[in-house]
């Protein structure tokens, strides 16, 4: 299986303009890539997390070849791949719409691409009930696409690109259509058989609770930018910037300007460091948030809004900032049955060990 490498890849998008959008006046623009520098690597489940436009498909289809960067290059285990066709790169592709043959079987439509590559029919009937059985299709194997459920035509979509057994597995959003329980079913399986087969994938979402539970290693994209990349809990736990802390969680980070927090609600005696030079914005996870003194950080806030979620509790508060008139708001998260109302005035505290701090020009990190 392959490493895959941006070599400061550059890729300027054209404008795009629907016909919609152009009888509106407006135009929607994704500002492409410049000089992106990423890794894959090999035998691990990537995932590349971004919003819409973030550039996340174009990024696949550079990879595959389905399109050429500007500047650039695309290494596979270090060798040059950016020249190459597609069909030289031994990439296979998953979209969100399964592309079967309508008028084949399930046995057909998996057989396809190794037929097409001429490989021995024997060894091709072989591979393709080995990845069969992974996939559970045996019992449709003689069945066409129009006799499927969305959830098997996907399964089938996932054996024809796996049989041929390609160095990079790419996956742009393959169960978006489906149903929650369906999907969550399926991830699984696409994980297990990754674990299994030792495939290098690179899986595509918007939906960051998904980009956790699958991945060995996280890009997060933004309009084409890489903000973050590294191992899932790297990126929750030690964000960059104010962009990765506020992106990821549900709540998000809580971040706040220094310069609208009272100045006795830094407790000189509490253990750890009070705001470094530098620093213009402090951030920290809702469950970070505890209640009563203790922490570096504390103050006394009004509960706006108390959600049980059932395994937990979500607590928004709301309360009176250095700026009179002013107020600030933030969000707690804590295991459990709710243990306040709404109403209710709390005092509320975080540790220094779980204070991010940034910096005013950049929002990014400060130490």
């Amino acid at each position: 299986m392959s490493s895959v490498t941006l070599n400061r890849v550059t890729k300027v998008h054209a404008t795009s303009r629907s016909r919609r959008a152009a009888s509106a006046g407006s135009e929607r623009v994704w500002p492409g890539f410049r000089q992106l520098e990423l890794t894959f690597p090999s035998a691990k489940f990537s995932v590349l997390l971004g919003a819409s436009g973030s550039g996340k498909t174009t990024l696949l289809r550079l990879i595959a070849g389905l399109d050429d960067p500007d500047a650039g290059d695309i290494l596979f285990d270090g060798e040059k791949v950016t020249a190459r066709p597609p069909v030289q790169r031994n990439v296979a592709m998953v979209f969100q719409q399964d592309a079967l043959y309508p008028h084949l079987t399930v046995e057909d439509n998996v057989l396809f691409p190794l037929e097409s590559r001429r490989t021995p029919r024997a060894e091709a009937e072989q591979r393709a009930r080995e990845v069969g059985n992974m996939l559970e299709l045996e019992h449709l194997w003689t069945r066409r696409p129009e006799q499927l459920s969305g959830g098997e035509r996907q399964r089938v979509a996932l054996a024809r690109a796996i049989v041929r057994k390609p160095s990079v597995l790419l996956l742009d959003e393959p169960f978006s259509q489906l149903d929650a329980p369906l999907r969550s079913r399926l991830r699984d399986v696409v994980r297990q058989l990754q674990r299994e087969l030792a495939m290098t994938t690179i899986f595509v979402t918007h939906d960051q609770a998904e980009a956790m539970w699958l991945a060995d290693h996280l890009v997060l994209l933004d309009r084409g930018d890489c903000l973050q990349q590294g191992a899932p809990i790297d990126l929750y736990d030690r964000p960059v910037s104010t962009a990765v802390g506020s992106f990821l969680g549900s709540p998000p980070m809580n971040v706040l300007p220094l310069h609208q927090l009272a100045s006795h609600e830094w407790s000189r005696e509490a253990p750890g460091p009070c705001p470094p030079e530098g620093a213009a914005y402090v951030g920290f996870r809702p469950e970070s948030i505890g209640w009563g003194d203790g922490g570096v950080l504390t103050w006394q806030a009004t509960l706006v809004q108390v959600a049980c979620l059932g395994f937990d509790t979500i607590v928004e508060m709301q309360w009176q900032g250095e700026l009179e008139g002013e107020f600030l708001s933030c969000k707690a998260r804590h295991a459990g049955k709710p243990r306040h109302q709404a109403g209710e005035t709390v005092q509320c505290q975080v540790a220094a060990s779980d204070l991010h701090w940034f910096d005013e020009a950049t929002r990014r990190i400060t130490t």
